[in-house]
């Protein structure tokens, strides 16, 4: 099996993402779902119906009739639980969906046997994936432990304090301590959880790397494909405006580099026009200019350091001058001799069928 070294292409990563395998990193989604969570029980949640219920039980545990038992725990179910599962469901899902920019995996949802083949999981259990995953959990254990003694270290006096106070302050100084030691914890946890998430995308980097020859059969097949072929040259075409097409048809030639830039130049020494640039364009409109010029049989002309330093230096309807009009003045001429030596073999062709 050959080894997989070229980076993956956008077609490749668009269809993994069909099936599931677009990077999604775990743990910045249970963080979102914790964090929201905790968010929402410390400074949103009404505990009114909680702390009705606990003081009813308290108060009568031994004549709570079970529809009153009901009716309170639905009063709690409805005003904190359902809020808090809404909430951390639709934060997840969106951050999921910002990770993978709004794929939707349409093809993980079909049942795949491999999935659940107990060997290939038994070999999962000894990867670099799970060897780095293990590390990470015993740094995760440290750095909990270690804002616990941050968290004591800095508490400690507010927390005896907590505990000789009044039941009726101990809720609110609850919730104030753990909003403090979660907030101290994941401070401490956040250069971890950077260093993962580079290691977790270098591992779904290496998985989704492509062997030489599934580059080129997918760039065969995107290139061979007629359709795809017809499509673009309908979008090179719409892309030009009927102004820029007439500045193309009526240019002298066309300098380009090779597909990233495309200069068009008019020059009529016999009117002391100098060379002129008409048109300029870069990227996808580069080589619409560039097809078009072939198509009304406008000379083209490859040339890497000229087209980059006219495209640079130059605006719409600039005249060339100086050194940069002695370099194309010497491509005019290699392109005068190229197509006289074209126009010499095509006539002895002619001359050796005429023979025959």
């Amino acid at each position: 099996m050959a080894e997989k070294t070229e980076k993956p292409t956008s077609k490749k990563l668009k269809d993994e993402s069909k099936k599931g395998n677009a990077f999604k990193y775990k743990e910045l989604l249970s963080t979102t779902g914790y964090a929201a969570g905790i968010a929402y029980l410390l400074y949103v949640a009404d505990w009114s119906a909680f702390s009705r219920f606990y003081q009813t039980v308290l108060r009568n545990v031994n004549h709570l009739s079970l529809p009153v038992y009901i009716q309170m725990l639905s009063d709690i179910f409805f005003q904190m639980v359902l809020p808090l599962i809404i909430l951390c469901g639709v934060s997840v899902s969106f951050v999921s969906l910002m990770q993978t920019r709004f794929a939707i995996a349409t093809e993980a949802i079909k049942f795949d046997l491999k999935k659940i083949d107990p060997i290939a999981g038994f070999k999962r259990i000894f990867t670099k994936k799970s060897l780095k995953n293990l590390v990470k959990a015993l740094i995760s254990l440290i750095v909990y432990l270690s804002a616990g003694y941050v968290f004591i270290s800095l508490y400690t006096g507010d927390i005896y304090q907590l505990i000789t106070s009044p039941f009726s302050d101990a809720g609110n100084g609850f919730l104030y301590f753990t909003g403090r030691y979660i907030a101290i914890f994941i401070l401490m946890l956040m250069p971890l959880l950077v260093i993962d998430y580079i290691v977790e995308y270098f591992f779904f980097f290496n998985d989704m790397k492509m062997e030489k020859h599934e580059v080129k059969q997918e760039h065969k097949n995107s290139e061979g494909n007629q359709e795809i072929k017809s499509a673009r040259k309908r979008q090179h075409r719409e892309l030009l405006s009927a102004e820029t097409k007439a500045l193309i048809k009526n240019s002298d030639v066309v300098v380009v580099n090779p597909t990233h830039i495309a200069v068009a130049i008019y020059l009529d020494p016999e009117n002391g026009v100098m060379p002129l640039i008409t048109v300029k364009e870069k990227g996808t409109y580069a080589l619409a200019v560039r097809r078009y010029a072939e198509k009304h049989r406008v000379p083209v002309a490859r040339d890497i350091r000229l087209a980059r330093t006219l495209f640079r230096k130059y605006h719409v309807f600039d005249t060339i001058i100086d050194d940069d009009l002695d370099k194309f003045l010497d491509l005019l001429l290699w392109l005068n001799d190229a197509e006289q030596a074209a126009l010499a073999d095509t006539e002895q062709q002619h001359m050796h069928q005429q023979g025959d």
